[in-house]
């Protein structure tokens, strides 16, 4: 490995003498990856090694160097801070330290920092330099210390817990943030970032009351203190109490300052309520006062308003800004993330989405819903699920609202979650949140079908067409309930239906005349049977006896008009003569249904295939359709019918959803919540790349 001494720079390796051999093997691989300049294996290689090896030198050394060479600073930093106390004397790494300091905007860290190396250093070729920068530092910090309210001889001691608290929001390590920020308050009571620190803090551990109580005592204390405002406004509105939440934003948005943290803290906000031309309004003032470009750009900032511009409609506009972030930061996950899913056809996008779920929802309710999950799972009681469900929204009642908003402008495991959630709750308020989304334009199609699911078994939804967003254009869709009957239709006598039976069993064996003698013995038997006489007529039809077809056939729409098969016929006879208008209309009486039996239903989705195929290609919808036959269950089923205006969709979506699970697609709902990944907190100072 190169020894190196600048702004986040590799740092040596040493080997350990006692080791396991697998594990030796596994350091070895990691840095033959980072030397072929693979730092991603590399890491997916070393992060499992940490577990079982937390304090090993050379697996830190690894994972610093790693994290270099994909400049994610932060990760930088947490691990060159474990590295240092394994290497005391270690110049370079202090070196280092200073530079990701500053590059993480920790300016009373890197000024402690270089103190400690000049007292170690203070001959080193460096030195001259170190105290060089060391002076400007601390320019710096006289001009930014009593801004913030550290004056007096302890100020930098002050100025570094500070400086630990935000290190802490990035990094997620709330347990050191919290006691840095205990001290710092302590000596200094009213340090009003201190309390906001710890305002995030609590929120993001599921201590909103907590939180919402600090960010107030702020504010009576500092009327304007955005920061304290702009989480008020986030830790209401989180916690579904909108109107306040409304009231706040409005004085964070009413203070008129060209501050870069003020712009940023409002852009921020407005993300989390979905104020995407107020968040355009922001970013553009932060573009003329020049914060959009080095040495002040962030990244983020890109990021919310490449978010809103998406949201709006501006897909171009949303892809540059995107870029731009990429280009002050090549590994910027949220951009990168959102760009990759633009990528996805239209119906299958998430994107875009501001946050991730951890800054969504506390690792606390996400770890409670997992278990209360997992619990149901594991328990053959009915329902169980569901109860299980609705336990953790009485212990988080805020998930009332965040569901609403995670399938608004969640991520992929925000929407998921919060729509699995909502589908096993089914309360007033989730219901409202399903229907938002399903007929709303966020998220892939076949997840808001789901909803809309739900809502056509809850009876919530009109008998008409429905405007919803498909494959990214309006179409009006009716959503209607009914069940299928798989169980053998009955007629007039068992002698009947037994006879009708072995008619058809005669017919589909190619075996015609044994099946008109069969059917007019049930006719003799029961004259007023319009299924035997549709049979009879398809028999004639066959056997090129139109006459004798049409006859029959004229009979049982006029004897019979509600008859399901009659009604049909009328359809195939409209499509073979080009009156699709017709046919379409036929059709209409059929869909209403609240139960067909499963021979009417293979009947409609073949008369639904063959008007929307046309004339020409007729012969190939018949032999898509035995593919209905597959796997069927002996019982009744609940089924739901999505009809998209295009006459094929019906039968095309039965397919699509495997073993008949529905037209629209129902997918047994899973738990992912135990895959989400830990909370890393919202840091109030993002970590930008240094220039």
């Amino acid at each position: 490995m190169s020894k190196k001494a600048r702004t986040g720079a590799s740092v040596r390796t040493k080997t350990s003498a006692r080791r396991d051999a697998a594990f030796q093997t596994g350091l070895q691989e990691a840095e033959r990856l980072l030397d072929r300049k693979r730092p991603q294996e590399a890491l997916a290689l070393l992060q499992p090694m940490e577990q079982s090896h937390p304090g090993d030198e050379e697996l830190l050394a690894l994972l610093v160097n790693s994290y270099h060479a994909l400049n994610d600073l932060v990760s930088y930093q947490r691990y060159a801070e474990r590295l240092l106390p394994l290497r005391p004397g270690d110049s370079d790494l202090l070196l280092s330290l200073v530079g990701v300091y500053m590059a993480n905007m920790h300016p009373a860290l890197a000024v402690q920092t270089l103190h400690r190396f000049l007292e170690l250093y203070p001959d080193h070729p460096k030195a001259k330099e170190a105290r060089q920068s060391m002076v400007e530092l601390e320019t710096t910090l006289d001009t930014l210390l009593p801004a913030l309210g550290l004056t007096g001889a302890d100020k930098l001691e002050l100025a570094v817990l500070h400086d630990r608290m935000n290190v802490a929001l990035n990094t997620g390590e709330f347990a050191q943030g919290r006691k840095a920020g205990q001290q710092l308050l302590r000596r200094q009571p009213a340090f009003m970032p201190a309390h906001n620190n710890l305002s995030i803090m609590d929120f993001v551990e599921g201590k909103s009351q907590q939180a919402i109580g600090r960010a107030r005592l702020v504010l009576t204390l500092e009327p304007e203190d955005y920061q304290a405002l702009g989480n008020l406004t986030r830790f209401l509105a989180l916690t579904g109490q909108q109107e306040e939440a409304q009231r706040c934003l409005q004085r964070l948005l009413a203070i008129d300052a060209d501050d870069l943290e003020l712009l940023w803290k409002q852009a921020e906000t407005l993300a989390y309520l979905g104020e995407d031309q107020a968040l355009l309004e922001v970013y553009r003032r932060a573009e003329a006062c020049g914060y959009h470009k080095p040495p002040f750009a962030n990244p983020l900032l890109h990021h919310l308003a490449a978010v809103a511009a998406l949201r709006l409609g501006h897909e171009k506009q949303a892809r540059d800004l995107w870029r731009q972030a990429l280009k002050l930061n090549s590994n910027f996950a949220l951009a990168r993330a959102n760009l990759a899913d633009l990528q996805q056809p239209v119906e299958k996008r998430h994107a875009p989405w501001p946050f991730p779920l951890s800054q969504w929802v506390a690792q606390q309710i996400l770890e409670d819903t997992r278990k209360q999950w997992q619990r149901a799972r594991e328990s053959r009681r009915d329902d169980t699920q569901r109860q299980a469900t609705l336990r953790v929204l009485n212990q988080h009642p805020e998930l009332a609202t965040l569901a609403g908003m995670l399938l608004d402008r969640g991520d992929p495991d925000g929407r998921e979650f919060a729509l699995e959630f909502a589908l096993l709750a089914r309360t007033p308020e989730m219901l409202q949140a399903l229907h938002d989304f399903a007929f709303g334009q966020r998220g892939p199609d076949e997840m808001r079908m789901r909803a809309a699911q739900e809502l056509s078994q809850a009876g919530l939804l009109p008998g008409g067409p429905v405007r919803t967003w498909v494959g990214g254009q309006w179409k009006d869709i009716t959503y209607l309930q009914f069940e299928i009957d798989w169980e053998p239709r009955k007629l007039s006598s068992p002698e009947v239906t037994e006879l009708v039976s072995l008619a058809t069993y005669a017919l589909r064996g190619g075996r015609s005349e044994e099946a008109e003698r069969l059917l007019l013995q049930a006719l003799e038997l029961a004259p007023n049977t319009p299924e035997i006489l549709n049979n009879l007529a398809m028999i004639y039809e066959r056997e090129g006896r139109d006459d004798e077809a049409m006859t029959l056939l004229h009979r049982v729409q006029t004897e019979y008009p509600d008859y399901f098969f009659g009604i049909i016929a009328q359809v195939n006879l409209a499509i073979s003569q080009g009156a699709y208008g017709e046919a379409t209309d036929q059709l209409q009486k059929l869909t209403g249904r609240r139960s067909y039996h499963i021979s009417e239903f293979e009947t409609l989705c073949m008369a639904y295939i063959d008007l929307g195929l046309g004339p020409e290609e007729l012969g190939s919808g018949r032999g898509m359709a035995e593919l209905l036959a597959i796997d069927r269950p002996r019982q009744r089923r609940t089924q739901t019918m999505a009809s998209q205006g295009q006459a094929s969709t019906l039968f095309q979506q039965t397919l699509s959803a495997g073993r008949w699970r529905g037209i629209s697609t129902c997918q047994k709902i899973t738990s992912r919540a135990g895959t989400v990944g830990p909370v890393r907190g919202a840091a109030q100072r993002p970590a930008r790349a240094p220039s």
